[in-house]
């Protein structure tokens, strides 16, 4: 009788021990295609290509990430923005401060951080002087207008624009006429 039990257990045993493979085997399937996989294996890939500062293939990946992070959880939507911040920065070395300003205001649009926001505003208020020491007061304040878009009461965008309006105030040009 011992023996057939032991005939009746094993069969029964292989089947469960088939079953538990398997179900790990589907379980892991569907673990590794679900958005958090997704979104990790999207952001490591961000971060390799980020190193080797590549920048557009890493936001591109950074991008792909925040669209599985849907709920926030894996940081996607937080290292998208830095992406964008240590592009502008890169851009910045090269001299290409338009595209630079732009990687700033993705950045921005995803959060407004502080520190970045200081970077932005202190690239365009840099601009908008420059410009302003060579007399293209429109494109100075057209800088003056992006700070001031995105920091209402920046003190030194207020003074800038007064001192801009000022400049270009028909009166003023009337003055230098004069002088």
């Amino acid at each position: 009788m011992e023996k057939k039990k032991k005939s009746k257990l094993k069969p029964i045993l292989i089947i469960l021990l088939v079953l538990v493979v398997v179900g790990a085997g589907v379980g892991c399937m569907i673990y590794g295609t679900s958005p958090a996989m997704k979104c990790k294996k999207a952001l490591r890939d961000a971060d390799a290509s980020l190193e080797q500062k590549k920048y557009e293939q890493a936001i591109k990946k950074y991008e792909e990430a925040a669209g599985y992070d849907r709920d926030g959880s894996q940081g996607a939507q937080k290292a998208l923005m830095d992406a964008y911040a240590k592009y502008a920065k890169a851009l910045i070395k090269d001299e290409e401060y338009e595209e630079a300003i732009a990687q700033y205001e993705n950045a921005l649009d995803i959060d407004k951080d502080k520190k970045i926001l200081s970077q932005y505003t202190e690239l365009c208020l840099e601009l908008a002087n420059d410009f302003l020491d060579d007399g293209n007061t429109k494109e100075a304040m057209s800088y003056v207008k992006k700070v001031l878009a995105k920091e209402k009461k920046n003190e030194e965008a207020l003074e800038l624009k007064e001192i801009l309006e000022t400049t270009d105030s028909p009166s003023a040009k009337k003055e230098d006429k004069t002088d």
